[in-house]
């Protein structure tokens, strides 16, 4: 018993010298510190459960170039995750994550305009941030692209009359019954009577746990104090908002010099890619075929232990245990069966 208390008053305090040194850390502009506050607010580590709380360091430290918070706020805006779905806001984030080659970023915008989620299809869009991505070795990216370029040919072969025509067949799904698992017999537990303590034992005992309870409590008020300090000093009525506003507007200025450089490389690289799009275009629409070593990443003149680092690197990225379909580890081990062979 002593134990677990002295373990609980240890873990408040830490928490508390935690909190403390983190939002002193993100008030004074660190970018590191805001994102890890964002994230502790959105996942409930440290601190409680506040969506607004995690976007408003989101920003702050997107607003510093950061693609991780970029990309953590254009996921937000996309599944509406404690706030409004907003395509444009996604749009906006992911935009600014993938002009500093962030892979994942690039493949979410291409992923948003295949399959219309700003409101239209675009695939030639789709087909450039596919591409974009592809190169940058995001390997999901790779068949995105390829299939967005075999819509672009049968889109091309149809008539244009018969496009309203398509129609979808319904799937039934099954539903298999689910059986209930037997339930585990209670066990009994045998409470042996231990040995009487001597007196002074027994006092020092209870003097040590009278102790640790005035610890504990004087522990639960400064963190209680904290905490109502927290919500009186909201964003809305507190000079930091203001701090907060003026900051902002102080980092667009500086941003936007940077942010129209980027643009124009931006564009610059569009209009290559479509370019090489129509070339394409016009000499066929088939998809490209991608070789065992462009979908591993390497090259002829690689040798064994990097294919095989390469290999084992992409595997676990696109295992179904993280979330992703299985279609690209097959592709991936029959590239690799390929190349071994």
């Amino acid at each position: 018993m002593v134990r677990s208390i002295l373990l609980i008053i240890t873990l408040l305090f830490s928490l508390a010298i935690h909190a403390d040194s983190l939002e002193e850390k993100a008030e004074l502009g660190d970018a590191r510190a805001q994102l890890k506050l964002a994230m502790e607010y959105e996942s409930g580590t440290n601190r409680p459960i506040n969506i607004d709380h995690a976007i408003q360091w989101f920003k702050q430290a997107a607003m510093q170039d950061n693609t991780t918070a970029q990309f953590n706020l254009g996921q937000i805006y996309k599944n509406g995750y404690g706030v409004a779905q907003d395509s444009k806001q996604a749009i906006y984030w992911f935009t600014r994550a993938a002009t500093q080659n962030n892979p994942p970023s690039q493949f979410y915008l291409g992923e948003i305009y295949e399959y219309g989620l700003s409101g239209k299809v675009d695939l030639y869009n789709a087909s450039l941030w596919y591409q974009i991505a592809s190169h940058n070795g995001h390997g999901e990216a790779m068949l995105g692209y390829k299939r967005v370029l075999k819509s672009l040919a049968e889109e091309q072969q149809k008539p244009k009359q018969a496009q309203d025509t398509q129609e979808i067949a319904p799937q039934s799904e099954t539903v298999q019954p689910t059986l209930s698992e037997p339930t585990a017999e209670p066990k009994t537990i045998i409470i042996t009577q231990m040995e009487k303590p001597t007196a002074l034992i027994t006092f020092g005992s209870y003097l040590l746990i009278a102790i640790m309870i005035v610890i504990l409590i004087f522990l639960l008020l400064r963190l209680k104090k904290a905490m109502n300090q927290n919500k009186e000093n909201s964003p809305l009525h507190s000079n930091f908002a203001k701090s907060l506003q003026n900051e902002k507007l102080k980092q667009l200025q500086d941003t936007n010099e940077k942010l129209k450089i980027r643009a124009d490389a931006q564009e610059v690289t569009i209009k290559r890619l479509n370019i090489e799009l129509d070339t394409t275009k016009k000499a066929s629409f088939s998809a490209p075929i991608f070789t065992p070593y462009q979908l591993l990443g390497v090259t002829t003149q690689s040798n064994t232990s990097d294919i095989k680092k390469q290999y084992r690197k992409l595997a676990q990225l696109h295992h179904p245990d993280h979330g992703t379909d299985g279609v690209m580890l097959t592709e991936i081990n029959k590239a690799y069966s390929q190349i071994k062979l």
